[in-house]
């Protein structure tokens, strides 16, 4: 009678311990969904940051601008200023849209192309551009030519209206990068000058 009950209380213990691990293991899981820890299979983004020279020259004027350019996916952060630091620009935003702020100047915002022709005088295809400057042709434009070395490093492409030249290829972690890049089209010549910094969006 009595090992029957010891028994009894021993499988009741059991199955005690054994909801407690399967609570346990719930609530693992939703700290872990909360927390970041489980989640979908990983997108493949295209994020890098890139800094230099670029020399502009436009149908109605030409300059000299450094800049940083940074992008996270589809998201750009750019910085131009010209000499000592005079002008300096903040361009955030997607393809779509831009907010753009300069010292002393009411911020703008509107679409990506509009702001920039009313800004600069000229428009770039910032979608394109972002992988223009990473050395690859842009998957927003069709393509009607592309020259590669012997190494596959890419020397020349062109993309609807705009052709681009690279040169000065480098290695950046693991991958062939240059750091000289042409930009023609539309009347406007872009001359690049890039270094790599370390990326620092997230």
């Amino acid at each position: 009678m009595v090992n029957s009950r010891i028994g009894r209380d021993l499988v009741a213990h059991g199955r005690l311990v054994e909801c407690a691990r399967e609570t346990l293991a719930v609530l693992l899981f939703l700290v872990c969904m909360a927390a970041g820890c489980v989640s979908a299979p990983p997108v493949q983004t295209l994020t890098y940051a890139v800094s230099g020279k670029v020399s502009i020259n436009a149908p109605a004027d030409r300059q000299v601008l450094r800049f940083r350019w940074q992008q996270a996916d589809g998201f750009y952060d750019v910085w131009l200023w010209g000499a000592l630091g005079v002008g300096r620009t903040h361009f955030q935003g997607t393809q779509e849209a831009l907010k753009i702020t300069a010292p002393q100047q009411p911020i703008i915002t509107g679409p990506a192309a509009q702001i920039m022709q009313d800004r600069l005088g000229w428009a770039l295809p910032l979608d394109a551009m972002g992988a223009w400057l990473a050395g690859a042709p842009a998957s927003s434009l069709s393509m009607s030519s592309s020259i590669s070395d012997a190494a596959g490093r890419l020397q020349q492409i062109t993309q609807a209206d705009w052709t681009i030249t690279f040169a000065d290829h480098r290695q950046v972690d693991g991958q062939w990068r240059p750091e000289r890049i042409v930009i023609k089209g539309k009347g406007l010549t872009l001359d690049v000058s890039i270094r790599h910094p370390r990326a620092v969006m997230t």
